[in-house]
C-alpha cells in the first residue's frame, strides 16, 4: 500500500470519527433541550444524524459528495458563531457565548472544515 493511500484513509478515519463525536454531543444535547425547546432538540437531532451520513460519506470516500459534506460544515460553524452574535433564527434572542459545549463544538467545527477539505483536495489528487 502507499504512503499517500495509508496516509488518506487515516485522514478519512479521523474525520469519520469526529463527524461521529460532533452527532453524540448534539444527540446527548438534544435530549437536554428537547424538554424546554422541542424545535431546537429535533433540530440538533436532524442536525446529527446529518452528521452521521457525512462520517459515512467520507470513510467510505464517495468524493462526489465531498463538496455538499464541507458546505455542511461550514453551516454548522456559520449557525453556531451566527447564533452567538446575532439573535439564533429559530428562537429570536442570541445564545449563551460561555458555554464548554460551545467551546467543544466550535473546535470540532473548525478541525473537520480543515478535515474534510484535506481529504477532498488529497482524493482529487490521488485519482
Amino acid at each position: 500500500m502507499q504512503k499517500s493511500s495509508i496516509m488518506i484513509n487515516s485522514l478519512k478515519g479521523v474525520t469519520g470519527v469526529l463527524f461521529i463525536l460532533w452527532a453524540g454531543i448534539h444527540i446527548y444535547l438534544a435530549n437536554q433541550i428537547l424538554r424546554v425547546l422541542s424545535t431546537v432538540g429535533y433540530f440538533f437531532l436532524a442536525d446529527s444524524i446529518l452528521a452521521l451520513i457525512a462520517a459515512l460519506i467520507v470513510i467510505v470516500g464517495i468524493r462526489t459528495l465531498y463538496i455538499p459534506v464541507i458546505i455542511y460544515t461550514w453551516i454548522n460553524y456559520l449557525l453556531l458563531t451566527e447564533s452567538r452574535i446575532f439573535p439564533a433564527p429559530v428562537l429570536g434572542f442570541s445564545l449563551p457565548v460561555y458555554n464548554e459545549d460551545v467551546y467543544i463544538v466550535f473546535g470540532i467545527d473548525i478541525i473537520l472544515i480543515i478535515l474534510t477539505t484535506l481529504s477532498w483536495i488529497m482524493s482529487k489528487r490521488l485519482s
